[in-house]
Protein backbone atom coordinates (compact mmCIF):
# COMPACT_ATOMS: atom_id res chain seq x y z
CA UNK A 1 0.00 0.00 0.00
CA UNK A 2 1.41 3.38 -1.01
CA UNK A 3 1.95 5.94 1.70
CA UNK A 4 1.90 9.70 1.46
CA UNK A 5 2.53 12.54 3.85
CA UNK A 6 -0.66 14.60 3.74
CA UNK A 7 -1.37 18.05 5.08
CA UNK A 8 -1.65 21.62 4.01
CA UNK A 9 1.83 22.57 5.19
CA UNK A 10 4.66 20.76 6.94
CA UNK A 11 7.45 22.80 8.48
CA UNK A 12 10.33 21.28 10.44
CA UNK A 13 13.59 22.71 11.74
CA UNK A 14 15.43 19.38 11.56
CA UNK A 15 16.26 16.64 9.06
CA UNK A 16 13.66 14.54 7.25
CA UNK A 17 14.89 11.05 6.30
CA UNK A 18 12.31 9.05 4.33
CA UNK A 19 14.47 6.04 3.38
CA UNK A 20 12.54 2.82 3.95
CA UNK A 21 9.27 4.55 4.88
CA UNK A 22 7.22 3.67 1.79
CA UNK A 23 6.25 7.33 1.33
CA UNK A 24 5.36 8.12 -2.29
CA UNK A 25 4.30 11.79 -2.12
CA UNK A 26 5.27 14.90 -0.21
CA UNK A 27 2.89 17.63 1.02
CA UNK A 28 2.54 20.99 -0.66
CA UNK A 29 4.61 23.85 0.74
CA UNK A 30 7.03 21.52 2.54
CA UNK A 31 9.75 23.38 4.46
CA UNK A 32 12.65 21.31 5.82
CA UNK A 33 15.13 23.23 7.98
CA UNK A 34 18.07 20.91 7.39
CA UNK A 35 18.51 17.86 5.09
CA UNK A 36 15.79 16.06 3.12
CA UNK A 37 16.79 12.49 2.25
CA UNK A 38 14.70 10.78 -0.43
CA UNK A 39 17.44 8.38 -1.63
CA UNK A 40 15.94 5.19 -3.04
CA UNK A 41 12.37 6.09 -2.07
CA UNK A 42 9.27 5.72 -4.25
CA UNK A 43 8.71 9.48 -4.38
CA UNK A 44 8.21 10.46 -8.05
CA UNK A 45 7.55 14.20 -7.84
CA UNK A 46 8.47 17.10 -5.60
CA UNK A 47 5.93 19.76 -4.61
CA UNK A 48 6.17 23.31 -5.92
CA UNK A 49 7.70 25.75 -3.44
CA UNK A 50 9.73 23.06 -1.65
CA UNK A 51 12.38 24.59 0.61
CA UNK A 52 15.29 22.58 2.03
CA UNK A 53 17.67 24.43 4.37
CA UNK A 54 20.69 22.25 3.64
CA UNK A 55 21.11 19.24 1.31
CA UNK A 56 18.47 17.49 -0.83
CA UNK A 57 19.29 13.84 -1.56
CA UNK A 58 17.30 12.25 -4.41
CA UNK A 59 19.73 9.56 -5.61
CA UNK A 60 18.04 6.52 -7.13
CA UNK A 61 14.51 7.95 -7.23
CA UNK A 62 12.15 8.03 -10.23
CA UNK A 63 12.00 11.83 -10.08
CA UNK A 64 12.41 13.19 -13.61
CA UNK A 65 11.85 16.92 -13.15
CA UNK A 66 12.33 19.59 -10.52
CA UNK A 67 9.44 21.79 -9.38
CA UNK A 68 9.08 25.52 -9.72
CA UNK A 69 10.49 27.59 -6.87
CA UNK A 70 12.65 24.80 -5.43
CA UNK A 71 15.12 26.23 -2.91
CA UNK A 72 18.04 24.16 -1.61
CA UNK A 73 20.40 25.91 0.80
CA UNK A 74 23.18 23.34 0.38
CA UNK A 75 23.88 20.65 -2.21
CA UNK A 76 21.44 18.96 -4.60
CA UNK A 77 22.06 15.26 -5.39
CA UNK A 78 20.46 13.96 -8.61
CA UNK A 79 22.47 10.77 -9.27
CA UNK A 80 20.29 8.03 -10.76
CA UNK A 81 17.30 10.30 -11.41
CA UNK A 82 15.82 11.27 -14.76
CA UNK A 83 16.37 15.00 -14.22
CA UNK A 84 17.90 16.59 -17.36
CA UNK A 85 16.95 20.26 -17.01
CA UNK A 86 16.84 22.90 -14.28
CA UNK A 87 13.86 25.22 -13.79
CA UNK A 88 14.67 28.91 -14.06
CA UNK A 89 13.32 29.51 -10.56
CA UNK A 90 15.71 26.97 -8.95
CA UNK A 91 17.88 28.29 -6.11
CA UNK A 92 20.83 26.19 -4.91
CA UNK A 93 23.36 27.48 -2.39
CA UNK A 94 25.88 24.67 -2.92
CA UNK A 95 26.69 22.24 -5.71
CA UNK A 96 24.49 20.15 -8.02
CA UNK A 97 25.68 16.57 -8.48
CA UNK A 98 24.65 14.06 -11.13
CA UNK A 99 22.64 16.17 -13.59
CA UNK A 100 22.41 14.19 -16.84
CA UNK A 101 22.31 15.75 -20.26
CA UNK A 102 20.69 12.59 -21.70
CA UNK A 103 19.04 13.28 -25.05
CA UNK A 104 18.23 16.85 -24.07
CA UNK A 105 20.57 19.78 -24.67
CA UNK A 106 23.05 20.35 -21.86
CA UNK A 107 21.19 22.44 -19.29
CA UNK A 108 22.10 26.03 -18.76
CA UNK A 109 23.01 27.00 -15.24
CA UNK A 110 23.04 30.52 -13.94
CA UNK A 111 25.93 30.78 -11.50
CA UNK A 112 23.95 33.52 -9.74
CA UNK A 113 21.87 30.70 -8.29
CA UNK A 114 24.70 30.25 -5.84
CA UNK A 115 26.60 27.12 -6.79
CA UNK A 116 27.82 25.12 -9.74
CA UNK A 117 26.85 22.02 -11.65
CA UNK A 118 29.15 19.02 -11.19
CA UNK A 119 28.86 16.02 -13.48
CA UNK A 120 26.22 17.69 -15.59
CA UNK A 121 27.31 15.79 -18.69
CA UNK A 122 27.38 12.36 -17.06
CA UNK A 123 25.42 9.77 -19.00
Amino acid sequence: MAKAIFGIELDTDGDVDLIGTGVTRLPANLNVGRDLNLNGTDVTTLPDNLTVGRDLFMDGTAISSLPENLTVGGDLYLNGTGVTTLPESLKVGGEIFGLKAGNAPAPSFNRNRGGSVLGRLSR
